[in-house]
Parts: structure tokens; sequence; C-alpha cells
């Protein structure tokens, strides 16, 4: 009978052994793909920043202004369209362009498309 226990013992043993490999190998194939994951996120963060880059500079493009053009704007013509907003003039690109636009719109009356808006009387 010890002879029958020290053998299931002995299987016990080999059996623990392979499922410490097998656990061992499954912890090194979660380190690989965790790499290989964090590697997709980048290019993924990557290929975001490009397409918001492309769609800004589309939008750009369609009102007519050229990323020229926005860095003359960010020199001395930046006027704000609200005094309040005077001490927080946004450095950013779009808010630069609206400040310009706004301006145009107020001197000629015409936004954009045309339309033709109401001028206020002060």
């Amino acid at each position: 009978m010890r002879i029958a226990m020290e053998e299931k013992l002995s299987e016990a043993k080999e059996e623990m052994e392979a499922t410490e490999k097998k656990l061992f190998e499954a912890k090194e194939e979660i380190k690989v793909m965790g790499g290989k994951m964090l590697e997709a996120s980048k290019d993924m963060d990557a290929k975001i920043e490009d397409k918001v880059k492309l769609g800004i500079n589309a939008y750009l493009k369609s009102l007519g202004i050229t990323i020229g053009s926005i860095k003359k704007l960010s020199g001395d013509e930046q006027v704000s369209d609200n005094s309040m907003d005077d001490h927080q003039q946004s450095l950013s690109p779009v808010s630069l362009v609206h400040t310009k636009m706004v301006n145009i719109i107020k001197k000629t009356g015409v936004s954009e498309v045309g339309t033709k808006k109401k001028k206020r009387h002060s």
C-alpha cells in the first residue's frame, strides 16, 4: 500500500510540475500580448493624431485659411471679439480663425456662406 501511495504522490508531483510549467508559459504569453497591445495602442494614437491634424487642416482649408496665414494671424493681428476675453485669449489656431472671421463679418456684414448679418446699431 505504501508503494501505491508513493506512486500516486509521484504522479501528483509530476502533474503539479506540468501545471506550473503551463502557468509559466501562460504568464509569458500574457507579457508578449501586453507588449503587442501597447504597440498597437501607440500606433492607433499616432493614426488618430494624424487624422485629427488632417481634419483640422481640411476644415481650415474649407474656410480658405492656410497654416501660413494662421501663423501671420498669431502675430500682430490678433484681436478679440469679446473684451472680457482679452486677458484669456487662447493661442489655438481655431480661436485665431474664429476671431479673424468674426472681425471680417463685423466689417463686411457678410458671413462665410454669403448671407447678410444684421448690422448692429450702436
